[in-house]
């Protein structure tokens, strides 16, 4: 009976391509009733799509996965916050006539899996590292170089798709910070001063083949800031085949200005249209060959700067934008 409604609410409410992609918050995915309800102000505030927060920093799940690896989590809260399940989500969205658009965090997964604490950086003595003295609140995170940990990530990639997420944001493709006597302990191999970031894009590309196998789009979450000023470890196009960046553009830690190989664009002083305009330029011509989606902080523009950068956005081409609140 509920997949019959499903399905007929579904053609009454054609889901589009393009459009807005607003995000609801997790305190609204842990019953059915209260989603649909915000699956409502989203199509009410003229979205195509909604964006579900299902994995969170932390390492928890705000919707009811099917993957073991995630309940042999210990020593912590349950890592699964929602009985309701990523397909019953989907499927209440394309209901109201909007896309799903799932957003997980990565790395930063503090859960400790298993009795051997799978998929986190080991120590010389394979012992779980932690980012500070137990006694002081050290937690674990999920390692790029861990074999568990990259089938992990690709199972809930593919989890996703196939319960009909058709796209995926993924952030937080970040190591933690290290210090020295961290380095002497894991090994050189995580030290910033290697080449740590292969491990990084190599995730990348894993998790994209993995949404290809499942019939989503992946796309990588990255600052505007963090390509132009280069500081984002993940960003490396020539490692990246086939993936899609997601770039963030947030009017309040633009530069004044910015390099393109020799020549100096000012941005200081531009209205917001020609400055997200000169801005994904510059984010295209280095990506390359690399796909590029925009993401736009609303919070550091007002209504007018986003309506302005959403028409720059379109005049460049892009179908759809994604809205986020930072």
């Amino acid at each position: 009976m509920t997949e019959a409604i499903t399905e007929k609410q579904t053609e009454a409410a054609p889901v589009k391509r393009g459009g807005a992609a607003y995000p609801v918050g997790p305190e609204v995915m842990k019953s059915l009733s209260d989603l649909e309800a915000a699956f409502e102000d989203v199509r009410g505030m003229g979205a195509s799509a909604v964006i579900l927060p299902m994995k969170t920093e932390g390492g928890y799940f705000n919707y009811k996965t099917d993957i073991p690896f995630v309940y042999t989590a210990v020593d912590g809260d349950d890592p699964v916050l929602s009985k309701v399940t990523a397909g019953e989500m989907a499927a209440a969205a394309k209901a109201k006539g909007l896309r799903p658009v799932a957003y997980i965090s990565v790395l930063k997964d503090h859960n400790r899996y298993g009795d051997y604490r799978d998929g986190a950086y080991r120590d010389s003595d394979d012992d779980t590292w932690l980012d500070a003295s137990p006694d002081n609140g050290g937690k674990p995170w999920l390692s790029p170089f861990d074999e568990t940990a990259k089938k992990y990530l690709c199972d809930i990639v593919k989890e996703l798709g196939k319960a009909g997420f058709s796209e995926i944001i993924c952030t937080d493709f970040v190591f933690p910070e290290f210090r020295s006597s961290d380095i002497n302990l894991i090994g050189d191999y995580v030290s910033p001063d290697g080449d740590r970031y292969k491990a990084l894009t190599e995730l990348a590309c894993l998790m994209t083949k993995a949404g290809e196998e499942a019939g989503t789009k992946v796309m990588l979450r990255l600052t505007v800031n963090s390509i132009i000023k280069r500081y984002s470890e993940l960003f490396h196009p020539d490692l990246l085949s086939g993936c899609c960046i997601m770039a963030v553009y947030s009017d309040k830690s633009l530069p004044g200005a910015i390099y393109s190989g020799d020549s100096e664009i000012i941005l200081d002083g531009l209205d917001t249209d020609s400055k997200v305009t000169k801005v994904f330029k510059e984010i295209q011509r280095r990506c390359g060959d690399v796909s590029t989606e925009i993401m736009l902080d609303y919070g550091s523009m007002s209504s007018e700067e986003v309506s302005e950068a959403v028409s720059a956005a379109e005049a460049m081409g892009y179908e759809g934008y994604y809205i986020y609140y930072g």
